[in-house]
Order: C-alpha cells, then sequence, then structure tokens
C-alpha cells in the first residue's frame, strides 16, 4: 500500500512539475522517439524507447505530432518495458495533436533500469500528406500530467533528455521495368541466349528469377543470362512451340513480370536404318529378317526393300519382314537396298548384304555325351537337308570293348513317321548298319522327309563298368567299308538321286566315360564341356585362384582324367589334348605306375633354376614358389622357348607358375633346367606346392631333391583332395634327415596300412595313399587319421575317404 501512495504521490508531483532536463543519478536517462517514412495513406508504427540507470516507480512521456497529418490511432505496449504493468495510463488527443504514455508500479517490481521499448503508437498518414516533407515527434505540456517526468523508486524525480523523432513523406514505390526482350526464333537443336535486364525507377537494387523453366534450359539470376538449346522431341519441341518463358524483377517491395515468347522451328532429321551390314547362310537354309528404322523427331516411318534375289518376298511395315528359302543353286552375294522415309520426307538408305555360302545339300551328325561307367548313353544321329530326302543309309562304327549297342529307335525324330526301319548289328566289329526309308517297298503313303534340321536315330549304347575306362573319350564315327557300291552313309531323294560323299559332310561325335555324375570339362559352366572357354578357365584357375576359382560345379567338372583328383595340372593337359582332337587315350597302369618327377632347385648367377627328371616326358607342370626378400622376379623356360608355355603371377609374397607343353612330344625332363627364376641374390625362394602331368595328362608323383631350399621345421599337410575317393597326396616337410614313420588308422584307432617306415632326406616329400589297406583291398568309406612320426615331431590329422 506504502509503494501505491508512493507511487501516485509521484505521479500527482509529475503534474505540477516543470520541463528541464535534471537527472541527479549517474548517466542522463533519455527518451528517444524512432524516425520513420511513410507514403500518403500509410499506417505507421512509431516506437518510443526509455534509458534509465536507476529503477523507477512511474513515469509519464507526453508527445506532441503533426495533427495535419497524422491521426493517432493507439498507443500500445506489447513487447515494451511496461508491458508487465497492470496500469499504463495514456491519452489521445488527435484534435490537439498530442498523446500521453504512462506507467505506474503498485503491486509489481519497479521498472527495471536500463534501454528498451516504452509504447508504440500507431498512427494513420493522410492521403493529403506532402510527398519530401518531414515532420517532428516532440514532447510537449500536457494537462494534467505536465511535461516528460520520471520517478525513481528513491521518489527522486528526474527530468530526462528527450531525443525527438523525425516523419518524412515519401513517394510510393514503384515496380521495376523491364527492357524490352524480343521474341525469339530458334531452330531444334541450335542454341538461344539473350539478356533479362530491368531499371528501378527508385533507384533501389533489382533481384531477378524465372518461373519454370523448359527442360534443359538455365537462367543465371546474377547475369541476367538466359540459355535454351530446344529438343528435337517433346512438348518443349516445335510441337509445343511457341514455348513462353517468364521472368520476375523484384526490388524488394514491389515486383513485375515479363513473358519472351519463343518459336521453335522444327529441323526435320531423317530416320535411322536398323539392320546388320552382312547376314550369312549356307544354301538351302531359309533365312528370315527383321527390317526397322526409327525416327529420331518420332514421326511415322515407312520402311521399303528392293533389289530382292528371285524367290524372296518382303512383307512391308516398319518392322518389315524378308523371307527367302534359297537353293542349292543360290550360292552367292546379294545387295538389298533398304529405303526408310519419314512423314515429312527426310529419307536414309542402308545396303545390306546377303551371303549365301555354298554348302553340301546334307550334313550328318553324331552327337557327343558323357556316360558314367556301367550306365547307358544316348547318341543322336542328326540330319540337316536342304533338300527332300527319302531313303537313308548309315554305317556307323564303336569301340566294342568299351561300348554294347543295346537298341537303335527312331521314335520322337524327324523320321519317326517313316515305315522302314532295318539294323544289322556286329558286336564283335562294332558296327552298325540301319537303313530307313519313307515307305515300305510299293507303297507311297508317307511324304518325304521335309527340308530341315533334327536328329533321325537314336543309338542307346551300355558303357564298360571297367573303371580302367573312365576318363577315355570313345569314338562312335560314320564309317565307309563298301568300295563297290559307294552305298555307306548315303542319302537318296524322292527322284532317286543318291547324295553320298561328294553331296553329304559327316561330323563324328564321342562318348566320355566318367565316374560320377558330372558334366565332365565344363569348367566355365555354359553347360557345354570341351571347348576352348573351358581350357582359358581352367588355366586362369592356376594362375589366379581367388579369381577363378573351382567351386562348386566346377570341382566336380574339373576331373577331366577321371583319376578322382579334380583340379589338377593333369586334368588341364588332358582338357586340352580333347579339345584340341589330340585324344585322350588311356595308358596302361603297369605303364604309368610309379612314374615319379624328382624336382631340383639350384641357386645359380641368374637366380634360381628347377630342374626335372621323370622316365616320361612331362606334359606341364605347375608351381606355388614362395619369396622372400626385396627383388623382382621373373619365370622364364629352362629349355627351348618355342616348345614351352609360361603363365606367371604374383600375389602376397606367392609367385604361381604354369608350365605347359606346345606340342604332343612334352618337355624332356633330363635333368635340365624346366624352369629359370630369374632375380638377385637378397630373394630367398623355396618351393610351396608343385604338381606335374605326363603329356596324355596323367599325374606325376613329384619328389623334391636335396639341392631344393630345406624347410625351416617339421610340418604335416593336409592332405588333398579331401574328400577324395580313391587316392589322395599326403604332404609334410623335413628339416633334416631322419626316420619317418607315417601311418594311416581308422576312427576306431585300427592301423590300417603304413605308408612310410624308414629314413628320408630333408625336405619337401608327398606320399599317395590309394585308399587301400595293408592287405591290398579297397577300404571302406569314412573318417580316417594320419600320423606322422619323426623321434622330434609328431602330428596327426583327420581326412575322409567317399565313395
Amino acid at each position: 500500500m506504502t509503494r501505491i501512495l508512493s507511487a501516485l504521490l509521484a505521479l500527482s508531483i509529475c503534474a505540477v512539475t516543470a520541463l528541464g532536463q535534471d537527472d541527479p543519478h549517474g548517466i542522463t536517462d533519455t527518451i528517444r522517439i524512432a524516425d520513420v517514412t511513410a507514403v500518403p495513406g500509410d499506417k505507421i508504427q512509431v516506437e518510443v524507447y526509455i534509458f534509465s540507470d536507476i529503477e523507477l516507480l512511474s513515469l509519464t512521456v507526453p508527445v506532441k505530432f503533426a495533427k495535419e497529418v497524422l491521426t493517432l490511432d493507439s498507443i500500445r505496449f506489447d513487447g515494451s518495458k511496461l508491458e508487465y504493468l497492470s496500469s499504463h495510463p495514456y491519452a489521445i488527443d488527435n484534435e490537439a495533436g498530442t498523446g500521453l504514455i504512462g506507467g505506474i508500479v503498485l503491486t509489481e517490481e519497479p521498472i527495471p533500469a536500463g534501454t528498451g521499448l516504452l509504447a508504440t503508437l500507431d498512427f494513420t498518414v493522410a492521403q493529403a500528406a506532402e510527398i519530401g516533407q518531414t515532420y517532428i515527434f516532440d514532447t510537449v505540456f500536457v494537462p494534467p500530467a505536465g511535461y516528460v517526468l520520471l520517478v525513481t523508486v528513491d521518489h527522486d524525480k528526474v527530468r530526462p533528455a528527450f531525443a525527438p523523432g523525425h516523419l518524412t513523406i515519401v513517394d510510393q514505390n514503384k515496380a521495376p521495368i523491364f527492357r524490352e526482350i524480343p521474341d525469339q526464333v530458334v531452330f531444334e537443336g541450335d542454341s538461344v541466349t539473350f539478356m533479362v535486364s530491368a531499371l528501378d525507377p527508385d533507384g533501389g537494387s533489382i533481384s531477378y528469377s524465372s518461373m519454370k523453366l523448359p527442360n534443359g534450359a538455365s537462367f543465371d539470376a546474377a547475369t541476367g543470362q538466359f540459355t535454351w538449346i530446344p529438343p528435337y522431341t517433346g512438348p518443349n519441341s516445335a510441337v509445343g512451340s511457341p514455348c513462353i518463358v517468364k521472368f520476375i524483377a523484384s526490388d524488394g517491395e514491389n515486383s513485375s513480370h515479363c513473358a519472351v515468347d519463343i518459336t521453335v522451328l522444327n529441323r526435320n532429321r531423317a530416320p535411322v536404318v536398323n539392320t546388320p551390314d552382312t547376314v550369312g547362310c549356307d544354301v538351302g537354309d531359309s533365312i528370315f529378317l527383321v527390317i526397322s528404322a526409327a525416327d529420331p523427331d518420332l514421326e511415322a516411318v515407312e520402311v521399303d526393300v528392293t533389289s530382292l534375289p528371285y524367290g524372296a518376298d518382303y512383307q512391308r511395315g516398319n518392322p518389315g519382314y524378308v523371307s527367302w528359302r534359297t537353293s542349292l543353286s543360290d550360292s552367292g552375294s546379294y545387295e538389298l537396298l533398304v529405303t526408310a522415309t519419314d512423314a515429312i520426307g527426310a529419307e536414309a538408305t542402308e545396303t545390306l548384304t546377303l551371303l549365301v555360302h555354298p554348302a553340301a545339300p546334307c550334313e550328318l551328325d553324331i552327337s557327343e555325351t558323357q556316360a558314367i561307367s556301367g550306365n547307358t548313353g544316348i547318341v543322336e544321329v542328326s540330319l540337316r537337308n536342304r533338300v527332300l530326302i527319302d531313303h537313308i543309309n548309315l554305317l556307323i562304327h564303336y569301340d566294342p570293348t568299351a561300348l554294347t549297342l543295346l537298341s537303335t529307335s527312331a521314335v520322337g525324330t524327324r523320321v519317326d513317321y517313316w515305315e522302314q526301319f532295318i539294323e544289322t548289328i556286329n558286336e564283335i566289329d562294332g558296327r552298325v548298319w540301319l537303313d530307313a526309308g519313307a515307305n515300305l517297298p510299293g507303297h507311297d503313303g508317307n511324304d518325304p522327309l521335309e527340308i530341315g534340321d533334327g536328329p533321325v536315330m537314336k543309338l542307346n549304347f551300355l558303357v564298360t563298368s571297367d573303371l580302367d575306362f573312365a576318363g577315355q573319350l570313345v569314338r562312335v564315327e560314320f564309317e565307309f567299308v563298301d568300295t563297290l557300291s559307294l552305298l555307306d552313309n548315303t542319302l537318296i531323294t524322292p527322284e532317286g538321286e543318291v547324295l553320298g560323299q561328294g553331296d553329304v559332310s559327316y561330323d563324328n561325335g564321342s562318348i566320355f566315360i566318367k565316374q560320377h555324375d558330372a558334366l565332365i570339362g565344363d569348367i566355365n559352366l555354359n553347360s557345354v564341356p570341351f571347348e576352348v572357354g573351358d581350357i582359358v578357365y581352367f588355366t586362369n584357375y592356376f594362375i589366379d585362384p581367388a579369381s577363378y576359382p573351382l567351386d562348386g560345379d566346377r570341382w566336380g567338372n574339373s576331373d577331366i582324367n577321371q583319376d578322382g583328383r579334380p583340379g589338377t595340372i593333369g586334368d588341364l593337359i588332358y582338357l586340352i589334348n580333347i579339345v584340341s582332337g589330340s585324344g585322350a587315350g588311356k595308358i596302361s597302369a603297369d605303364e604309368h605306375a610309379g612314374s615319379t618327377a624328382n624336382v631340383d632347385a639350384r641357386v645359380v648367377s641368374t637366380g634360381t633354376d628347377i630342374t626335372v627328371e621323370s622316365a616320361l616326358p612331362v606334359g606341364g607342370a605347375y608351381f606355388v614358389i614362395s619369396l622372400e626378400g626385396e627383388s623382382s622376379i621373373e619365370a622364364v623356360a629352362g629349355g627351348d622357348h618355342r616348345k614351352v608355355d609360361i603363365h606367371q603371377s604374383f600375389d602376397g609374397g606367392l609367385l604361381r607358375v604354369l608350365v605347359l607343353s606346345k606340342d604332343a612330344s612334352g618337355i624332356a625332363a633330363d635333368g635340365e633346367p624346366v624352369l629359370r627364376l630369374l632375380h638377385d641374390g637378397g630373394l630367398r625362394v623355396s618351393i610351396k606346392e608343385m604338381m606335374f602331368a605326363d603329356q596324355q595328362g596323367f599325374s606325376l608323383t613329384a619328389e623334391l631333391g636335396k639341392a631344393t631350399q630345406l624347410p625351416a621345421s617339421f610340418t604335416l599337410d593336409q592332405n588333398y583332395p579331401n574328400p577324395f575317393n580313391p587316392s589322395t597326396n599326403i604332404g609334410f616337410s623335413l628339416p633334416r634327415e631322419g626316420q619317418v614313420n607315417l601311418k594311416i588308422y581308422n576312427i576306431e584307432g585300427k592301423l590300417v596300412t603304413t605308408l612310410v617306415d624308414g629314413l628320408m632326406p630333408a625336405g619337401r616329400h608327398t606320399v599317395v595313399w590309394d585308399g587301400r589297406d595293408n592287405t591290398g583291398r579297397a577300404a571302406a568309406s569314412g573318417i580316417y587319421f594320419y600320423r606322422l612320426n619323426t623321434g622330434e615331431f609328431s602330428d596327426t590329422r583327420k581326412m575322409t575317404l567317399i565313395k
């Protein structure tokens, strides 16, 4: 109550105090009115600010304004230092051109010291206000409050300094004015560029922007440059012309718009003919070609083909179709003229060359297949005939020691509707004669075989169960023994013409005998075994196994020589022999038994020479060589470079080298260097892994000589392959000569066989277990353990035999 009475007393005292600056407390307090500008008719807000260096209990601030141009609509305290007060009396007298700002602390805290907004005065500017005139906001005596006065918390009266404000009447802001931009004309595919600029009547700065631009157009708002290349097609091409582009210029308050018409003219482009340059076929074949054209402007296109050969037909359209069944006399070159024309008349021409190659009237082919030992395999005889055929005479030979012909059949073939089928089988010599005709003698109800391609006979063979034949490619071939009538493997037309060896091409087939169900030879998994692509993939596997793994089906398919060990150098050589036609004949067990390649690595002035001694020529070798030290290395052939292919790669301290013989004679293994490693003396070289095979593709047991880099410690390697059937390799390292014992145990701990028991030299050794026990009987499928004991070292590993 005391504070309220004090404030009211202070306010009453304010009413009778004369005007004059008087502030006994520190820095002089100040009342300041802000300067503003306005246009006639505007609504404006004029802010009044206060600075005091001491808390206040009350204040009165009378304000004088130009009543002839201003009307005071309200006095607001929102956002001000007085907003929290419950009592801030004010008065408005538009007739006198005055207003009174007041504030009284009742129960609230004192008005805080400092600078801040005191009040906001809302005015309306008269329409008649003269542009360019300036009016003052000042203070004045307003009864009964009197002059401007502040009362502090100590009840001291402060007459603050007063800083008047100013109102300047300005002209209405005018929007920028665009400089004239002429309408544009441009062809599709050409560039159009122009500048956008404007003037501001008020002299202000201007910013530019654009509304939705056509696709591909750009507008630089900083420079005002517009750039566009109209497309040949779509809504922004000539089809949608004109294209209207709109721009905006703004001075921050007002803006103006400008539209530019861009007329896009059509530039017609010629169609593009879609046809190969050359198409080839053999005489008697049917040709069917799709001829089409595309218009870059998406216009309709007509396609025509002229200069057709005799008998050919063209079905007009886009696409259009050329069809022609050639005859045996149509060999040669034919040039067809293809013309494409769009709706506007633009034209494009291309020449299509048809090459009809001379060919035999007929082709007989025996398929290649694979079969498991003891199972059956079907070989198909196919005929590609370019003339009508009424009769077929076949004589086919096969190896009777490997194959037994169970039956022949035409069911499901192109001739299964024929009436006459006569077969004669000679099981001893391995021959079968087949005599087939469309009709029985005296009948003519069946039509001859139409021109076409496909099987005409199936031969069902039983494959021998002798595993010595596993891995053998058994030929099934056309045979010619009739030297009188020359009717073996002939075809007869309905007119009675006999087509013999001069008129028929022959392609023999085979059955590859395998031990398990896999597509042997299909290394690249394209379902086509024994091809160059398989050799390439298999070769890459040896020098880059990470990028070309033998995983999944590739592993099973890689056992080409059917020795039960997939992925060996022998399998690669065997595959090369089959693909190159060098044959895949079996080597007898007696001839191959005990074949060993003795390997030495000798340090020479140029690096390291690797020598091999073997009773059989080497067809190929594979080395994985560990390198220690800082030096470059290169592997080169040790003998005649013209007879050897070297493939090599280096990664992670390992050098992989694949050595292959270029011819069937193999590489002489007479103790001379097979491989030379060129490096300086700072490199330590040791053979980590090696494989050898003879020129037929059968593995040779590798033995490291004493001169090879000695191992640093005893090791027992994991056998490979694992699981295995029927044999596996067990490798171990001896840093020095000593007694060695290597034994095989079954899962019950019983001894199965002893592989090594005696003195062995230092070095790397590999021993083969053939899956048999000490009595020579085949061991059963299951888990086995092999244990190496040298007196100084002992280790045991596990392996799995599967059948």
